[in-house]
């Protein structure tokens, strides 16, 4: 346990550094290490690409992350190993000077469809940067107008996508933060029940089970495929219910709700269901007045 910087309560409490990523396709949590010391957290990066690496073979994806996350020689590091990425530059009172002396005629602007976005004309310039002396030149991509007084610096090495295309993914990296709002809001991921480490990893293992479930449950939801899961847990779990088991087989007796037309349509619900876990005794659901 160190001292870390709690913001919900707007102190430094004793805490555990944890490194999560997260699928863009279906804001699903892939990775979490809760041990992981300060000192050692810019290493982390390299730990999750070896993860993935015995998971997949090969990393194909582009690395989305914050300038907070690692440092520039790790980038470096990730960039002979080919694997890509995109994050932000660290930015600085001489880096914003230089951008002040650009000239207007530069400034290339662009449209970014990104839903629920207020500013969605913005105006970029690309160059080229060595974020360390003598070393290899990176894309950057700098941007204005965009809502925020100074401007932002993205630092990719995926040549291959467009200025268009880099944003809107880089744009995707809030999906984290949205992601651990709703974990420790719903699930209460930063409320530790001990300070023995391997008890908050046994917390962390079944709040990502948990949320896990949740999504897999979603997805066969129509309309409800990226709810939150408060609003699953309010419309579909939290309901008045009894377990009846005759020695042979459970029946799950679920009074009916205004959601439950949207679960009679599912076909796994359908048919009996077998608990692997309970020498497969069967269980059904009967929905009730």
């Amino acid at each position: 346990m160190e001292k870390v910087w709690c913001g919900t309560r707007g102190k430094v409490m004793n805490g555990a550094h944890t490194f999560f990523a997260q699928d863009s396709s279906h804001n699903a949590l892939i990775y979490a290490n809760a041990d992981v010391k300060r000192s050692e957290s810019s290493e982390e990066i390299k730990n999750f690409v070896d993860y993935w690496l015995t998971i997949k073979g090969v990393v194909n994806e582009t690395l989305v992350f914050d300038s907070q996350l690692t440092r520039y020689d790790i980038l470096y590091e990730l960039d002979k190993h080919t694997i890509k990425f995109i994050t932000l530059r660290k930015r600085s009172k001489q880096l914003a000077e230089e951008t002040t002396k650009i000239p207007e005629k530069n400034w290339e602007k662009i449209y970014l469809p990104i839903p629920k976005r207020k500013r969605k004309h913005v105006y970029f310039v690309q160059t080229y940067v060595s974020l360390n002396k003598g070393e290899k030149a990176f894309r950057q991509i700098i941007i204005k107008n965009h809502g925020r007084e100074q401007p932002t610096y993205i630092i990719t090495n995926n040549n291959n996508l467009s200025v268009k295309d880099t944003l809107i993914i880089y744009a995707k990296r809030w999906h984290i933060e949205n992601k651990l709002a709703e974990l420790v809001k719903f699930f209460n991921l930063n409320a530790l029940s001990s300070p023995l480490m391997i008890r908050i990893h046994f917390d962390l293992l079944w709040t990502i089970s948990a949320d896990t479930f949740y999504r897999l449950f979603t997805n066969d939801i129509k309309r409800f495929e990226n709810s939150r899961a408060d609003k699953i847990f309010k419309q579909f779990i939290d309901m008045p219910g009894q377990i009846v088991y005759d020695g042979k087989s459970f029946t799950i007796k679920i009074r009916k709700r205004a959601t439950t037309p949207l679960l009679l349509g599912l076909d796994k619900l359908k048919n009996d269901i077998h608990v692997p876990w309970l020498d497969n005794i069967p269980l059904k659901i009967v929905w009730t007045p």
